[in-house]
């Protein structure tokens, strides 16, 4: 999938197409340690959804916002219950267990504020970022993740 070097700037192109740990990235552009909030959980039939925001100590809005549909078929129970019942994103899940995933970016794009963010939003900016990528382990889509960057969080990141 190409990039448009027009439309984005180099720090939104890495954002944008990162196939790493979401919660790294931003720890290694922030200098900080980036925290999971879990804003929604539930199960529906064999269906893990989560709701979920990354954010910094030293800023109280949000760097990303971030909804999964997790596959619990094709998940272990033991993963399962990680992603159901702790504070954790899925990347540091991930590390921490050595599980070993494959990442398809499907879509990115922008939003802007007039074309309606997400209920979940409660963001101060006037243009998302967006992605969506798809999880595999062992060839079997086991998530789809979309991904809410504030376009103004990552400007400074520019000059740097």
């Amino acid at each position: 999938m190409s990039i448009d070097e027009d439309t984005f700037s180099p720090i939104e192109r890495v954002i944008l197409t990162h196939d790493g740990t979401v919660t790294r990235m931003l720890e290694a552009l922030t200098g900080q340690p980036i925290t999971v909030t879990i804003l929604a959980r539930y199960i529906r039939g064999d269906t893990l959804y989560r709701t979920v925001a990354l954010e910094s100590a030293l800023d109280p809005d949000p760097l990303v916002w971030a909804t999964s549909e997790v596959d619990l078929q094709s998940l272990d129970p033991q993963y399962e219950a990680i992603l159901r019942d702790q504070d954790i994103g899925i990347g540091a899940m991930f590390w921490n267990e050595q599980f070993e995933t494959f990442r398809e970016l499907v879509d990115f794009d922008s939003i802007t504020a007039q074309e309606q963010f997400p209920s979940f939003i409660n963001a101060n900016t006037s243009k998302l970022l967006k992605r969506t990528y798809t999880i595999y382990h062992e060839k079997n889509n086991i998530m789809d993740i979309v991904e809410y960057f504030p376009k103004d969080k990552f400007e400074k990141f520019i000059e740097e």
